[in-house]
């Protein structure tokens, strides 16, 4: 019998969030601001945002709109794992960088990439920040391989050599 190969991609989970960007602001200003920052950010995040400092200068309405963002991608990623914070996740091991595009994505450290190799997880990320309120939403994915009877693909070819891949 004919088989073919397919990559079929599996949606794992999907989570979204949202966060005021004046509570986050308000997080960040205080007293307890650095200890804040250091717990929750990671440090391409605390670098993007100017909080690489023990006493972080007050953030511009842009930078608080994306630090809310930021703080959102991390809750709706731990949604999407199904975990919480129960997981082995810490929030600062789960950064949500810009691409040169200015693309967002997630980068992994520690527990939080061992957890996503162990998984076979990719992650896929949106922000957006609008009236004083940041989202993200999250979609979780993995790709396996499946066989399938030549009967079910139109478009595979009859001739095969041994347990062949289909263009």
């Amino acid at each position: 019998s004919c088989f073919c190969r397919k990559r079929h991609i599996m949606i794992y989970g999907i989570g979204c969030d949202l966060c005021s960007t004046a509570r986050m602001a308000k997080s960040l200003g205080g007293a307890h601001g650095p200890a804040f920052a250091a717990r929750v950010f990671g440090p391409s995040e605390r670098e993007a945002l100017g909080l690489t400092g023990s006493i972080p200068d007050p953030l511009s309405a842009h930078k608080s709109a994306s630090a809310a963002a930021d703080f959102a991608a991390k809750e709706a990623f731990l949604k999407a794992a199904g975990t919480g914070l129960a997981g082995p996740f810490a929030l600062c091991e789960i950064e949500a960088v810009r691409l040169e595009s200015g693309a967002p994505e997630y980068r992994f450290s520690g527990g939080s990439a061992r957890w996503m190799a162990a998984h076979g997880l990719r992650a896929s990320l949106s922000l957006s920040h609008d009236g004083g309120m940041a989202l993200a939403f999250c979609i979780l994915e993995t790709e396996t391989l499946i066989s399938l009877p030549h009967t079910m693909r139109a478009s595979c070819p009859r001739v095969h050599s041994l347990p062949p891949a289909c263009p």
